[in-house]
């Protein structure tokens, strides 16, 4: 008795170990994407699967990693690899039908993505359906980036403000319909967004230079624009949405509307430094030298 005591004891020790290795693994994916280790990630993945290792969460890893090399891919070996990140989302749905991540990942594949490359709207439709019944919240997130992408202003705002109906606390949902409102030129209600996740402390680096944007493109918080840009600009990084390059160039705008010419042009040529295809920036440094 005490020896079959013993060997279950034994045995759920290295389940344990073996779980939390896997655990471990999965942290570790996560690593090596920040790190751009892509073609690791998917290594390593590989030698899990040929260990009978794998979940749903292995292909949301995988699928990630193509995207990325996708991205930096040439025209033929990018057709080809997207075929297996379709494989790796479809993947994801056997073991698990509604993995919101993917259904949202194939949802979008299909829209974006050309005919000839496999783009289908009917395709995309489906899984947005599909999506819906999964989570409505992260639907009305989708089709309000779909409809933004596509200049409809109305139709993403209508979007999105169901979303924040639903999920009135969503970060990304806030500054997402802050984004919009932005290019519907509705600054003040877009600040009041950006600036609330700033002051609960639930922001990103780039609500930041997005909050300081709504403002300075509405003439108004001239001194929390300020603030926000510098922010922005001590704390951006390479993969932040908006380059270094934009907050000084927003910089510069402010230091011009405040008559402060010297520190305008000094901030519009840093952006350039960042940045020398900034035509925002040239055209605003040539303006202020001809004043």
């Amino acid at each position: 008795m005490l020896t079959r005591v013993i060997s279950i004891l034994c045995l759920g020790v290295i389940l344990l170990w073996a779980s939390c290795g896997f655990a471990q693994d999965h942290q570790h994916y996560q690593v090596l994407l920040n790190e751009a280790r892509y073609e690791d990630v998917l290594d390593q993945i590989k030698a899990d699967r040929a260990r009978g290792q794998d979940n749903a969460e292995l292909g949301v890893y995988a699928a990630k990693a193509y995207d990325k090399i996708i991205r930096r891919s040439g025209p033929l070996k990018r057709l080809s690899l997207t075929k297996k990140l379709r494989a790796e989302l479809n993947h994801v749905l056997e073991m698990q039908p509604g993995h919101v991540y993917a259904l949202e990942e194939l949802a979008d594949f299909y829209h974006y993505a050309p005919a000839i490359g496999g783009g289908s709207e009917k395709k995309s439709e489906i899984f947005a359906l599909r999506l819906k019944a999964a989570n409505i919240v992260r639907y009305h997130i989708m089709k309000g980036r779909h409809a933004h992408d596509a200049d409809d202003l109305a139709g993403a705002i209508g979007h999105f403000e169901k979303a924040k109906s639903l999920a009135p606390d969503n970060a990304e949902v806030r500054a997402g319909l802050g984004n919009v409102l932005v290019f519907d030129q509705q600054f003040t209600s877009a600040f009041v967004l950006f600036d609330g996740l700033i002051t609960e402390g639930n922001a990103r680096v780039d609500i930041y230079y997005q909050a300081a944007r709504a403002a300075q493109l509405g003439k108004m918080e001239t001194a929390k624009a300020y603030a926000y840009l510098h922010h922005y600009i001590k704390h951006a990084k390479p993969a932040t949405r908006f380059s270094k390059a934009a907050g000084h160039y927003r910089l510069g705008h402010l230091y011009k509307a405040d008559s402060k010419a010297n520190e305008a042009r000094a901030e519009f040529e840093q952006a350039l430094a960042f940045n020398p295809k900034l035509k925002q920036a040239k055209t605003a440094l040539k303006e202020l030298n001809n004043e």
